[in-house]
């Protein structure tokens, strides 16, 4: 539940019921003014609890990523390389009821987004999914070297028992994904007006870390909140340690 917290109390409004004047987002708050003056805090559980951001919340990952290079946009699928010599960030566009894939190893990572809007795809048409999701994810999935230590996420609002599902599932365990090491990530869908600034939802991250001098490295996969849902070290070679 939000706490709200009265910064300041004007002299004379005690039970006054004023409509909202204006709001303003903080770090860690809404602001809210009212007609009177009034300011109040509306905080998020962390902030009302004295917990500080960290530095590796997804909300600060995710708006870390400005190189357009690193992050697939809607209707795109994308592949990178790693070296443990090179620390990297990779995501994609916002996602509010579109089907997101994401897959990973120690020396790739595939992200897919693909629109789950009228005109785009629909994960029960055939002819879609194949044409719009499955063709570019799986030319993207032959540039890499996955194997049974890769792992992969369905993001969708849709069911496993869907015609997209079923030809995504297909396609990552063509090319070497162990099928227990497929991940199912069912998300509700919203209108997205807006975007989410400042909330973990619709945002997914994958965090790569150099480390000891670039003989090894960290993966960390966020998906909609602040704790990875994937962590694992490799060496120079790809090889997890």
């Amino acid at each position: 539940m939000p706490y709200v917290l009265p910064r300041t109390q004007p002299p004379g409004i005690a039970g006054r019921h004023e409509s909202c004047g204006s709001l303003r987002r903080t770090a860690d708050a809404l602001e809210v003014r009212d007609n009177a003056g009034a300011v109040f805090s509306i905080l998020d559980e962390r902030a009302a609890h004295g917990l500080t951001k960290r530095d590796d919340d997804i909300v600060t990952l995710f708006t870390s990523i400005t190189n357009a290079a690193n992050k697939a946009a809607v209707g795109a699928t994308k592949y990178w390389n790693l070296k443990t010599k090179d620390s990297a960030r990779y995501t994609t566009s916002e996602f509010y009821g579109c089907t997101v894939v994401v897959v990973v190893n120690g020396l790739n990572v595939v992200i897919g987004h693909y629109g789950e809007v009228a005109g785009c795809v629909v994960m029960e048409d055939n002819s879609a999914v194949q044409n719009r999701i499955i063709r570019p994810l799986e030319e993207n999935l032959a540039f890499c070297d996955f194997d049974d230590n890769a792992h992969a996420w369905i993001i969708h609002t849709s069911s496993q028992n869907s015609v997209g599902y079923k030809a995504i599932q297909k396609s990552l365990r063509k090319f070497g994904v162990e099928a227990a090491n497929i991940k199912d990530r069912l998300y509700p869908s919203s209108s997205g007006v807006g975007g989410f600034p400042g909330l973990s939802k619709g945002k997914v991250v994958v965090d790569w870390e150099s480390k000891e001098q670039g003989n090894k490295a960290t993966m960390k996969v966020y998906i909609e909140g602040d704790t990875p849902k994937f962590t694992q070290d490799y060496d120079c070679n790809g090889d997890p340690v």
